[in-house]
């Protein structure tokens, strides 16, 4: 278990995921932790919220056959990969 704030677990994310289940991902679920795979199906969207923190898995990644909406304001949304990252 990676420990992301004091007294907080991250929300895992795996699997399929849209808005109604398991998303939309707005700030107040922060943070947000890609543990595999991540599929948005058809005619389903994913809404990402301004100020939301995702972090990534080596090797994980979010795949959009429907809407991936990424809204990002003043704050911005910060997605971020666990480990050592190599350029390639």
């Amino acid at each position: 278990m990676i420990s992301f704030y004091v007294g907080i677990d991250p929300v895992r994310l795996n699997g399929v995921v849209y808005d109604g289940y398991v998303g939309p991902l707005v700030p107040s679920g922060n943070p947000y932790w890609v543990v595999g795979n991540v599929h948005i199906p058809v005619n389903r969207t994913l809404y990402v919220d301004n100020g939301s923190i995702t972090y990534f898995e080596p090797s994980t990644s979010i795949k959009a056959d429907g809407i991936f909406d990424v809204r990002s304001g003043q704050v911005g949304v910060c997605f971020k990969q666990f480990g050592n990252i190599v350029p390639g």
